[in-house]
């Protein structure tokens, strides 16, 4: 089996791992807030609906940062505030469900929500990482990436987008060390006026002949 593709499967099964752990302790979870809400007197269809808040807060919180993640915007803090709230609320409610067995029976019923949280969490995170496309290794570093560019790589590569003055500056180098890499740019002539005539080195002189009005030169 090839490297990505025993990757895959390890996370397949966490994930699966993952939502099965978050379906056992969400119904627990569950079941401790609905004797909760029973207890204090309420019955019908509040004390049913009310143990499902402070969960589906975490779930929809969760969502929501990880869709702020997954576009890069920054985090909503209604939603960081939502999922503080809903755990709160769940363990508070774990908490009272486990009361009166004694201390060991609040710190039992209060894990409940924190594995909630954490395998939730966690089912979500390899979710996202599923969906992101398999990168192939670099054939000689084995690497998921490749490997960084030297500077003289760089500023050779930003040659012909940017000028050297701009490259230096870009780099946080020298104009003398961009200059070292790159190649020296062709220096061109002075233009010259029209009608001036372009002195010649000496001993290239051009032979006197006849005036052009038919008369000879001296």
């Amino acid at each position: 089996m090839e490297p990505n593709e025993t990757s895959a499967a390890r996370r397949r099964l966490a994930a699966a791992s993952a939502a099965a752990l978050s379906v056992i302790t969400g119904i627990v979870s569950y079941e401790h807030g609905l004797a909760v809400v029973r207890s204090v007197g309420n019955s019908g269809l509040v004390a049913i609906l009310v143990p499902l808040v402070p969960d589906l807060m975490i779930v929809t919180s969760s969502l929501t940062l990880m869709e702020a993640a997954a576009v890069r915007a920054r985090r909503p803090a209604v939603a960081v505030a939502l999922l503080v709230a809903g755990i709160g609320w769940t363990v508070a409610m774990n908490v009272a469900a486990g009361w009166h067995e004694g201390p060991g029976g609040a710190l039992i019923a209060g894990a409940i929500p924190v594995a909630f949280v954490g395998t939730f969490e966690s089912f979500l995170w390899l979710y996202r990482l599923g969906r992101r496309p398999v990168s192939v290794g670099h054939p000689e570093t084995g690497c998921d990436h490749l490997p960084p560019l030297s500077l003289d790589a760089a500023i050779a590569a930003a040659y012909g987008h940017l000028p050297k003055r701009q490259i230096a500056a870009a780099f946080e180098t020298s104009r003398a060390r961009v200059a070292k890499v790159l190649p020296a740019e062709p220096r061109l002539a002075p233009e010259r006026p029209a009608g001036t005539a372009v002195p010649l080195p000496p001993g290239d002189r051009v032979p006197a002949g006849p005036a052009l009005n038919g008369s000879h030169a001296c």
